[in-house]
């Protein structure tokens, strides 16, 4: 079977945000609406003034995230399903979004965002993942745990060969995870129940996926360590200069300073995801026609 490219994997999010910029800012923006309602929405439910909050949030973030905890443990088990159906639904927008774009481009409509089948599927696979997952880690984390705590004579002392267990573990949970890492692009695309056809499509390119992922991961630490640093830098100065003025200064600054870090974490975002979940959808179409071409010489 016909493999993929590494390097174009990693490039595909990047070629869409140049290809299709207006889609990129239309997402982003989306994702910070989806973020703002989320938490306006959690401090309405938890009972909490929302204008006080963001006010207190600027000045002293310790003491708002300290506001959020003083809310009853039952007004948090009635918002945290919420927030997760919410940020699932947005989640899978996006991503539906970023497989129509690649997959579908003639299928525009708006910026490509649809909750259409593709979608619902979507959603339906991952919850199926997660569902696996659970199923899986915790009875082979109780038993290796528990293997463990054998090996270090039930005194909670774990020897190194206990700990040297936790490698191959590892290793396998990551192949595991990397031979599922195209079901959702694959639920989407064809619309029904895919985990073993996902696990067939990716039989031979596992560890590729895995390594994939790992350069994916250090791309990503690497942008947000060259963009944002700098960034956090350059505005702390700023501000602080501001506040030395006093006066109106140091207000108009902020303004400034908020409004632009709201622009700027837009399109942010909406460049980081896409290049973050571009390259499965790359590599499902590449093992996809890898796949019929070896199905038509056959």
């Amino acid at each position: 079977m016909a493999g993929f490219s590494i390097d174009a994997a990693l490039k595909s999010g990047f070629a869409l945000a140049r290809r299709d910029w207006k889609a990129i800012l239309v997402w982003g923006a989306g994702y910070m609406l989806l973020t703002v309602a989320m938490q306006v929405l959690q401090l309405t439910l938890l009972g909490a003034a929302v204008p006080g909050y963001f006010q207190t949030l600027l000045e002293d973030p310790a003491a708002a995230g300290v506001m959020a905890e003083q809310a009853p443990p039952a007004v948090w088990l009635l918002t945290a399903p919420l927030m997760l159906i919410l940020g699932g639904a947005g989640v899978v927008l996006f991503y539906g979004a970023v497989c129509r774009a690649l997959l579908r481009p003639e299928q525009r409509g708006f910026f490509y965002v649809k909750f259409g089948r593709g979608e619902l599927w979507m959603f339906l696979t991952a919850l199926a993942l997660c569902a696996l997952a659970l199923l899986a880690v915790l009875p082979i984390s109780f038993g290796f745990f528990t293997l463990l705590d054998l090996l270090g004579g039930g005194q909670g002392r774990y020897p190194l060969a206990g700990v040297l267990l936790a490698i191959p573990a590892t290793l396998a949970y990551v192949y595991i995870a990397a031979r599922f890492s195209l079901a959702w692009v694959q639920a989407w695309d064809e619309e029904r129940f895919v985990l073993l056809d996902a696990w067939r499509l990716t039989r031979g390119q596992g560890w590729r996926i895995v390594l994939t992922i790992l350069a994916l991961i250090f791309l990503m630490l690497i942008i947000w360590a060259v963009v944002l640093i700098p960034l956090a830098i350059v505005a702390g100065i700023v501000l602080g200069v501001a506040e030395m003025s006093g006066g109106g200064a140091a207000m108009v600054v902020t303004s400034l300073l908020a409004l632009g870090g709201l622009v700027f974490f837009t399109v942010f975002a909406g460049v980081i995801y896409t290049a973050m979940a571009a390259p499965y959808v790359d590599i499902y179409r590449a093992l996809k026609a890898g796949a019929a071409d070896a199905s038509a010489a056959g």
